[in-house]
């Protein structure tokens, strides 16, 4: 933003004295290699640039900023690019993924973690998480997608995806949605071409980068912190404890709902400890594995994605 507005003044009054030019090439090299370098990069692509080759530019500096972690910008770039390409459906997809993004996610940057117990560390990339649990409110749009598919679609059966206790239109909007099975759990992201987290990626965003014992560090939940046994009985709503926030920005990573995973085999993971689960049997390695068929109302989900666009 600095260089952006002393460039700015500088173009403003005319043609920048030597000493002046001197000093922006300073700041451009000290910026080059970094995120703030793409988003000037896009920036000096001019509005009358509507080749293929501001296209290819567009597209290519959208998928790097994508993959830094900022896809507000990446969204910037794709409407450019939709702009040049009116016609390129490909072009669209991408960019309703990155608006989709922008709004419900953080970033989570890659790190080393074991993936299989018994074998060494693995790298698990960088990649997108909902900052909150997914909303009834969310569902209840899901809900009535699904309704709308099943005009054309016999087999799908919209029945099999209403949760455990739902009330309909009558669930508060705000509460995370519970009493899914893995199965409806692993519909819901599908349809936005995002996906459940793995355990590990689960297990990165909740410890972070210092390896901490519970997403805002090493102190034990308290009641400003996470939706725990000691304190609730019932599920809040998402986003409701700011302070227990992971580094990301990612919240609700420990109590309120427990979390479906993505997993192989008869059961799957379910990690973060829910409204039932004690303080002391609270931590980011706590995890349970249930029948995919199983619904409990402290069992939600959120979703997640690579941080890299569709090809």
């Amino acid at each position: 933003e600095f260089y952006q507005g002393i460039r700015g003044q500088l173009v403003n009054k005319g043609a920048p004295t030597k000493e002046q030019k001197e000093q922006l090439d300073e700041l451009a090299r000290r910026l080059a290699g970094t995120p703030a370098a793409l988003i000037l990069a896009v920036d000096e692509i001019q509005p009358e640039d509507t080749g293929t080759d501001a296209l290819a530019k567009l597209t290519e500096l959208a998928d790097k900023l994508f993959e830094s972690g900022l896809p507000g910008e990446c969204v910037k770039a794709l409407e450019r690019a939709c702009e040049i390409n009116k016609t390129s459906v490909r072009l669209k997809k991408r960019l309703a993924l990155a608006k989709i993004v922008d709004a419900n996610m953080v970033y989570v940057p890659g790190d080393r973690i074991v993936v299989e117990e018994g074998r060494a560390p693995e790298w698990v990339g960088g990649f997108y998480l909902d900052r909150v649990e997914v909303s009834r409110g969310r569902w209840k749009t899901f809900l009535t997608k699904l309704m709308a598919r099943a005009a054309e679609d016999k087999g799908l059966k919209p029945a099999d995806y209403k949760p455990k206790g739902w009330k309909g239109d009558d669930e508060p909007d705000a509460l995370p949605v519970t009493g899914v099975t893995w199965d409806n759990a692993a519909a819901f992201p599908k349809a936005e071409d995002l996906r459940l987290p793995t355990e590990a990626e689960f297990r990165i965003a909740s410890r972070g980068p210092g390896r901490r014992t519970f997403p805002w560090g090493d102190t034990p939940p308290s009641l400003y912190r996470a939706a725990t046994a000691n304190h609730f009985d019932s599920v809040v709503p998402v986003g409701s404890f700011p302070a227990g926030a992971a580094p990301s920005g990612a919240l609700d990573l420990i109590g309120n709902c427990a979390e479906w995973c993505d997993g192989k085999g008869e059961t799957r993971p379910v990690r973060g400890g829910s409204i039932k689960t004690p303080v002391d049997q609270l931590g980011v390695d706590q995890v349970v594995s249930l029948a995919t068929d199983t619904r409990r109302e402290d069992i939600g989900f959120r979703c997640a994605v690579e941080a890299r666009l569709p090809r």
